[in-house]
């Protein structure tokens, strides 16, 4: 037995074996530190049983308290027991480990040993004592947990073990921890993984981390949320395309080590931060090794780098950045190179400045043009929708079709020719029995004038227009006349029932162009010149022939009126 006063317990550089003795270990009650490093075989650990009990009944002793292992004896003399150590490390159950009651430090890196550390509990008779552990070095590819037990530990190096996986629920009991270790190992996967930043959210003391070669591609915006007090930030030697996570929180930053990255910049909010971090206290940033760009998209970081003044970048004078000309530039002649990506960049800019002008006039030109060409048909769709809806709202039912018609024709004149299509109105409806809509009789009041106007249009079976020139210098004229237009071509499926009717032959040279076809269709009626009774009539006759007669015989009743 070992000497129960014995306070500093070197064993490293062996090759301990398996057996009672490691029960011991439990009963040195003076124990500050232990070394079990550098043994000099492989071990590869897996769940298997290993001490049944300890002989000796004293609470010290009972190293492991539960009976987790029974065939130890068997496996002494078959052999087998080299490989099987430290089950009580795999096995899924809670199981409760006794330590020496003053043991400080632990090291147990160097061993090669193949494990993952599952769920289990350290305990010593006057609570936890130990400060500092150092499993670096060996194969402990998974850090299951928890392992309560640690909450006095601040100094914890777990690197180099080929580790890829930490559960959230690992750092548990980690609560005063200060330095934490876990760089060399492959973390990248679970750390981008962590969307909620649960990993390190109890580590609300921990001043340094390191996380250097992981294999790391992108940190998820959380994953340090509560290292508060963090003082040193290693994150070197990964494939990080960006740092743009918040660290704003870190007060006490004062290292964050980036190099040997995929970096290009560095963006504002980050640059914006470490200068607020820095108004009180020096901060050290290291950028070597990135591909950092010195184009003119990141002129301002380039500037932000020359100008800081309390963020000190480490080994500066090795940075190089990739120019305009994908060249290589270094950046101890930061200056010069300032000076020449300003020069470029002006002409640049101006020429951006220029091209996004000219490109804005084009598709203002190209669009201002569509706008104007299909105006009417916009118009028009925008009313008829709205009429629409607010049928649908009211519940109305129309169906379309000739039951739908409110009015045989809705006649569209300028107030100066009003006289004349009242008298010729009143003849219409008299003569002929036409139920006839004009706008100083039929329109609703109250309404808007366009809805009015498309209403009346939309609900008329043809649409006659009195041409004079103040129906074509009247705005509200050709509104309606261009809305009829559009209700043939849209709602009545090329129907025509735009018709004419010229009081004044000088109007018609001075119709629109778009206007041409009602012109060459002889859609159309001339009012006669001379005031003759017989020809009124006859006028009168084949207009209201006309206006009650279907889509098919409308051109041959107007032809055959020209004819005559």
């Amino acid at each position: 037995m070992l000497p129960k006063t014995i306070k500093y317990l070197n064993v490293a550089n062996n090759v301990l074996s398996y057996g009672y003795y490691l029960a011991e270990f439990g009963s040195l009650q003076n124990l500050v530190t232990l070394n079990i490093s550098y043994q000099s075989f492989f071990h590869q650990l897996w769940v298997q049983n290993f001490l049944i009990r300890c002989n000796d009944t004293r609470d010290p002793c009972n190293f492991v308290k539960t009976d987790v292992v029974r065939n130890f004896t068997e496996n002494l003399e078959t052999g087998e027991i080299i490989g099987q150590f430290s089950s009580f490390l795999q096995r899924p159950q809670n199981i409760t480990i006794y330590i020496p009651p003053k043991i400080e430090v632990l090291y147990f890196h160097d061993n090669m040993y193949k494990l993952e550390l599952q769920d289990f509990t350290l305990k010593s008779v006057d609570g936890p004592k130990l400060t500092h552990f150092h499993l670096q070095n060996n194969i402990i590819y998974s850090l299951t947990g928890p392992i309560t037990g640690l909450s006095s530990v601040a100094h914890a190096d777990l690197s180099n073990n080929l580790c890829s996986y930490i559960s959230p629920k690992f750092f548990n009991d980690f609560q005063n921890i200060s330095f934490l270790d876990l760089s060399h190992n492959a973390l990248g996967e679970i750390i981008e993984n962590d969307v909620n930043g649960n990993i390190f959210r109890n580590l609300f003391k921990l001043k340094y981390l390191n996380l250097t070669r992981n294999r790391i591609v992108r940190l998820p915006d959380p994953i340090f949320r509560n290292l508060v007090h963090l003082k040193q930030l290693n994150l070197s030697y990964n494939s990080l395309s960006e740092f743009t996570i918040p660290i704003n929180h870190m007060k006490e930053l004062r290292w964050l080590d980036l190099s040997n990255n995929q970096l290009s910049f560095l963006d504002q909010s980050t640059r914006d931060t470490l200068d607020t971090l820095s108004r009180d206290k020096e901060i050290y940033v290291n950028l070597n090794a990135n591909r950092l760009l010195c184009n003119c998209e990141h002129m301002d970081f380039v500037k932000w780098i020359r100008q800081s003044r309390n963020v000190n970048f480490v080994n500066f004078n090795e940075y190089t950045c990739s120019y305009m000309n994908s060249s290589r530039v270094s950046f101890s002649q930061i200056d010069r190179l300032l000076q020449q990506m300003e020069k470029r960049c002006a002409s640049y800019t101006l020429t951006i400045v220029l091209m996004t002008s000219l490109v804005i006039v084009i598709l203002t030109a190209t669009f201002s043009r569509i706008l104007y060409r299909y105006r009417w048909k916009l118009r028009y769709m925008y009313y008829v929708a709205r009429e629409k809806y607010r049928d649908n709202v009211q519940g109305s039912d129309v169906t379309g079709g000739e039951s739908s018609y409110y009015f045989d024709a809705f006649v569209s004149y300028a107030d100066k020719d009003r006289g004349f299509v009242i008298d010729l109105v009143k003849s219409l409806e008299k003569e002929h029995n036409l139920k006839l809509c004009i706008h100083h009789r039929d329109f609703i009041p109250g309404t808007g004038i366009a809805d009015n106007i498309t209403n009346a249009i939309h609900y008329s079976r043809r649409t006659v227009c009195i041409m004079t020139s103040p129906f074509l210098e009247s705005y509200w004229c050709m509104f309606e006349l261009n809305m009829a237009r559009m209700e043939a071509i849209y709602s009545r499926e090329g129907e025509n029932v735009l018709f004419l009717v010229v009081l004044e032959k000088n109007a018609m040279a001075k119709l629109p162009f778009s206007f041409i076809d009602l012109v060459e269709s002889k859609s159309y009626l001339e009012f006669p010149e001379n005031e003759d009774a017989d020809e009124s009539s006859a006028f009168r006759s084949k207009l209201g022939a006309t206006l009650k007669s279907h889509n098919c015989e409308f051109r041959s009743l107007v032809t055959s009126s020209e004819q005559e």
